[in-house]
């Protein structure tokens, strides 16, 4: 079969991560433009401007043919859009306008500025060329990419053909339309540009929808804390769950976060960042392994889930909750940004975190229902026992490779330390290894967007902030940061070294991009193309590039070093670099024989509650 992007004249192979089939591309347009408009009307859309033109055929079809929406055609783009803007000042709800591709889409310019400044709610369904034909001179194909920039609440691009994107559709459209009514901050238009290809529609009356929720319900719930009835509602669906949890991420407020986690009494997912580990008594640390083996561990699926900040990086957790989210579970977010990685939330909650603790806490007294205490203590359970496994394999030498240098690394750290994960390995080690204890140290990473650009200047920085609010006579920091990401940014070891701030850094040399060896890429390729392309062997000795801005550099295998140059570093008050030479087949088996370790002590575990 032809690979996803090979299409013939009137088909295209469609592979997603669930089926791969052959379809016509004209049945793909109608049932994402079909798709699109149905998601709007479940969010409540009424009303729709529409200029006639070709690439928005499917747009338009789909339009006219739903009787919920009031649909007018004007056909001059421009006059289109302030009408739409007049009709949307009046509703004070979002209005959509569905053109053509290229500057056809241009001439909404005036009037999406103007909805900007004014706070009024456009959604601006602007068809497009699919980008292959961009920059090829094909007839009414621009970037429409940077149009109204400045003056948008979001962009969201669709490809109709594109791999997977079906499956993220309804999400992508819901969220929409929240941001255009200002879920997140204030009215604004919003801009999902859409690319078709040719043939453009069947003509066909019938057509396909994608899944949506049950009982005509948006993809999300927005929920806006700020107000009452918005939250009184979500405040006693939680309390009357008697099986939830709480995935507690990198978010502004975790002190609201602790005091929900101690009121509903769930099992709640710390990461290292999350700022709860030390103070909650429900707190779960080793939850990637309880996910990782969650049917060996008897556990039933809860029914709420309420994830609070940024997407994790457990890749087990990911997938576990695009499982069960979708039609298992309801999931529920909050985050800064609207944040749902999965595409499978429920309901987005945005506003103060405080202001649905209070209502949590005033209503308490008047529900029924309490959590099931006994669910809490299984996960409890499971996760002392993890913990114990792992300082059994510390005792024991057991446990190798760059997985012990985190844990070793966590354990000499006190609670007035700082450490700094770098991205890929270093953060996900850090949050394997991490136990819950108060003398813990705090935990910040540079994993947004970014993959190994800035690392050591970040680190730098937030040490140098901490130790400024945190007094300490003998507070450290720590980077935690595998050889390529070091050198990318080891410029900055001049300011390092002049700054002389009490900083060590750890380096896991594996001469090269360790985390690839995880990934399918390695089983994929023959050896030679792995090394070239993810490999990425340096040759270097990081040993004597340190030594050059004058820094003291420790290079060694044994880990007992690393206890050395942390007193070093608490003594002198001035940066050290220690490197662990590693490799990276040695260090990918290490993390294997961890996973079949906690794997077969849930498992024996299991057995002996079952007698």
């Amino acid at each position: 079969m032809a690979c996803p992007s090979s299409y013939r004249s009137d088909s295209l192979i469609v592979e997603s991560r669930y089926l791969i089939l052959e379809v016509g591309i004209a049945q793909i347009n109608e049932q994402v433009a079909a798709t699109i408009v149905d998601e709007l009307i479940r969010c409540g859309l009424t009303r729709a401007l529409i200029s006639p033109g070709s690439r928005s055929t499917p747009l338009a079809l789909a339009f006219a043919r739903r009787r919920e929406i009031e649909s007018t055609v004007i056909l001059d783009e421009r006059s289109s859009a302030f009408f739409a803007l007049g009709i949307a000042k009046v509703l004070r709800t979002p209005v959509a306008i569905v053109t053509t591709s290229g500057t056809a889409v241009a001439e909404l310019t005036p009037a999406v500025i103007e909805a900007s400044m004014s706070n009024i709610p456009l959604i601006v369904l602007s068809s497009d060329r699919p980008f292959e034909l961009y920059r090829s001179g094909s007839s009414q194909t621009i970037d429409q990419s940077q149009l109204f920039s400045g003056y948008l609440a979001s962009r969201t691009f669709i490809d109709a053909g594109a791999r997977d994107g079906l499956l993220r559709l309804r999400s992508q459209i819901s969220r929409a339309y929240l941001e255009s009514c200002g879920l997140w901050g204030r009215q604004s238009p919003v801009q999902v540009n859409v690319a078709f290809r040719e043939p453009l529609v069947t003509g066909d009356q019938s057509v396909e929808l994608l899944p949506a929720r049950d009982g005509g319900a948006p993809w999300y719930r927005g929920v806006d804390l700020c107000q009452v009835r918005d939250r009184e509602e979500i405040a006693i669906e939680l309390l009357r769950t008697q099986r939830g949890i709480i995935v507690a991420s990198e978010h502004p407020e975790p002190e609201a976060i602790f005091a929900l986690s101690e009121i509903l009494g769930w099992p709640t997912f710390v990461d290292p960042r999350s700022k709860v580990a030390r103070r909650s008594q429900y707190a779960i640390s080793n939850f990637d392994q309880i996910i990782r083996n969650f049917d060996l561990c008897d556990l039933e699926v809860p029914e709420v889930i309420l994830y609070f900040g940024r997407t994790l990086t457990s890749k087990p957790l990911t997938q576990w909750l695009t499982s069960v989210g979708s039609s298992k579970c309801r999931l529920i977010r909050h985050s800064v940004a609207g944040d749902d990685g999965e595409g499978v939330a429920q309901v987005l909650m945005a506003g103060q975190l405080s202001h649905l603790l209070d209502c949590v806490a005033s209503v308490q007294s008047i529900t029924t229902g309490p959590f099931d205490r006994s669910y809490t203590e299984r996960f409890i359970e499971i996760d002392r026992e993890i913990t114990s496994t792992i300082e059994e394999m510390v005792d024991s030498d057991r446990l190798l490779g760059e997985a012990l240098v985190a844990r070793r690394l966590i354990c000499e750290l006190n609670e007035r330390d700082m450490l700094f994960g770098a991205a890929s390995m270093a953060i996900r080690d850090i949050e394997a290894m991490m136990p819950l204890s108060d003398s813990s140290p705090v935990v910040y990473e540079n994993r947004g967007v970014n993959g190994i650009d800035g690392v050591i200047s970040t680190f730098a920085g937030a040490l140098a902030t901490h130790l400024a609010q945190v007094p300490s006579d003998d507070g450290v920091g720590a980077l935690l940061i595998g050889d390529l990401a070091f050198l990318y940014d080891v410029s900055f070891l001049r300011e390092l070294e002049r700054l002389s701030l009490p900083a060590l850094i750890v380096v896991n040399d594996n001469n090269g991009g360790g985390i690839f060896s995880f990934l399918s890429q390695r089983s994929k390729l023959n050896e030679d193309e792995f090394e070239v392309l993810f490999g990425t062997p340096h040759n270097g000795d990081i040993g004597s590039i340190a030594r050059g801005f004058s820094l003291d550099v420790i290079v060694t295998k044994e880990i007992s070093d690393l206890s050395k140059a942390i007193a070093t570093v608490r003594a002198n008050r001035h940066p050290v670099v220690i490197v662990f030479e590693s490799n990276r087949d040695e260090n990918l088996l290490a993390h294997q024989n961890f996973h079949e370790a906690m794997t077969k002590r849930i498992s024996e575990l299991s057995t002996k509650s079952d007698k």
